[in-house]
């Protein structure tokens, strides 16, 4: 798709001379890596970047596109958080509202009731980083006052004006995405009131 596209036109420099600069700030970058420990300090865990991690996607909806709402059962969620763990999973991202193409929003009450328990197993029963995949602010904010901590915001933080005041008042991580606006969402009015 489009992101294909995107990498396949950095990847095809104009000139040699492009080449060139692109290899330097590539050996640059890698040496910056190599000498530096990445690390993220979270209120009760660390994240270090020595090495690649796993995020493993876990969808607590009846309607996603990526496992069907085969975990939308919360026991059934709590079972396959064990087993992503026992993968290698460094951090699971729970998310409660489907994105796929045609999907509708739902409200953040109906957000948070779909994570809530999720959230609440994975803190008390393991030490996995946990990511909350939404752009609403009340549920990010009830997710990392629940023990959660990364916000992974597919809109970058334009949906919801309160989204960046909530993540600053917890100096919490965010994963910063892009997305086509789905249906039923205006970036002028905030998500909660629908």
């Amino acid at each position: 798709g489009l992101a294909f596209k995107q990498l396949m036109r950095l990847t095809r420099p104009e000139s040699q001379a492009d080449i060139a600069v692109m290899g330097k700030a590539l050996t640059r970058l890698n040496e910056r890596i190599k000498t530096k420990h990445w690390a993220f300090h979270l209120h009760d865990r660390n994240l270090q970047f020595d090495r690649p991690l796993i995020m493993r996607i876990w969808n607590v909806t009846p309607d996603s596109f990526s496992d069907g709402g085969k975990y939308f059962n919360v026991e059934k969620a709590c079972v396959r958080a064990r087993e992503m763990i026992a993968d290698g999973a460094d951090i699971i991202d729970i998310g409660g509202e489907s994105t796929r193409p045609g999907s509708l929003p739902v409200p953040a009450e109906e957000e948070w009731r779909r994570i809530s328990e999720v959230i609440e197993y994975l803190v008390k029963e393991t030490k996995t980083v946990i990511s909350v995949d939404t752009y609403k602010s009340e549920t990010a904010r009830r997710a990392l006052d629940s023990g959660a901590h990364i916000i992974n915001d597919i809109s970058a933080m334009t949906f919801d004006p309160h989204m960046a005041e909530v993540i600053a008042h917890f100096k919490a991580p965010v994963i910063l995405m892009h997305i086509r606006v789905p249906r039923g969402i205006c970036k002028k009015v905030p998500i909660t009131s629908i």
